[in-house]
């Protein structure tokens, strides 16, 4: 999985990495007009920090994470808000988490492992946004804000999200139509790759709303839901929505990215001495 590179190798790839996770986190972010939240948005940027966890390990994928994080803030600051020190620690767990995942992963005999997990994760990730979307207040609050009639809003909001489930399957049978007979760098295969990104959309899902709460509840010293009317489902919706186009997203610059990372790695090798 993880390539076998000197240490000054592995600093040098992080910091061309960083520069990576930056404009395709944080520019692209800009590029997107008015996102709902500063974490709820279309990101590539995700497949950065992954691609660093597998191919550099966890230290150095939570680095590319939380300095691509850090530095874009740095840098456009004035344009992205306020910096909140609780999205870093998810970027972090971003760059921590793949590598394990992948570990476990490539070394199964069962082909179908993987193909499995995808499909139970994605379909706990649809359901949930489902759940969100009958169950939440906070959602109903919003269908009621904006003059929608809730039960016709919810039916709406239901479909959109069972299509977008659907585009997430397509999108991995394509990818595993086209890469299947082809080896990735380090031995991660298609059905890893969708695994590892449907993971952490769900960590996504689950924690950047925990976040963007006790930001505001620890650091701003005021209840979120209070101010907005939107509470904790809302926020998972939210985040469920994007990820099911992240999903693929991520997973096919993630593939190119582990296809073509001889290039981007300089024509490392796994027996670099």
């Amino acid at each position: 999985m993880n390539l076998n590179l000197s240490k000054v190798r592995k600093i040098a790839y992080a910091g061309v990495l960083i520069g990576l996770n930056v404009i395709l986190n944080r520019l692209v972010g800009l590029a997107q007009a008015g996102p709902l939240f500063s974490f709820a948005r279309i990101s590539p940027g995700i497949s950065i920090v992954i691609f660093a966890s597998l191919i550099l390990g966890p230290f150095f994928g939570a680095l590319v994470g939380v300095a691509g994080d850090a530095l874009g803030w740095v840098i456009l600051g004035q344009w992205t808000g306020t910096f909140n020190f609780f999205l870093s620690v998810f970027y972090a767990i971003v760059g921590i988490v793949p590598y394990f995942v992948g570990k476990f992963l490539i070394p199964s005999p069962h082909k179908r492992v993987g193909r499995i997990i995808f499909f139970v994760l994605g379909f706990a990730s649809v359901a949930t946004a489902l759940l969100a979307v009958w169950l939440s207040p906070g959602i109903r609050t919003l269908f009621e804000k904006a003059n929608f009639v809730v039960w016709i809003a919810q039916t709406v909001a239901t479909v959109l999200v069972a299509m977008m489930g659907g585009v997430m399957v397509l999108a991995w049978a394509l990818l595993n139509k086209k890469y299947q007979k082809q080896a990735m760098l380090g031995g991660i295969q298609v059905d890893t790759i969708f695994s590892i990104i449907v993971v952490v959309e769900i960590l996504g899902a689950i924690l950047k709303p925990l976040a963007f709460i006790a930001f505001y509840s620890l650091i701003l010293g005021e209840s979120f839901t209070a101010r907005t009317g939107l509470d904790y489902g809302a926020l998972v919706l939210i985040n469920a929505l994007f990820a099911t186009v992240n999903i693929p997203l991520n997973a096919f610059l993630l593939a190119l990215y582990c296809r073509h990372g001889h290039f981007l790695l300089s024509g490392a090798t796994n027996h670099e001495r």
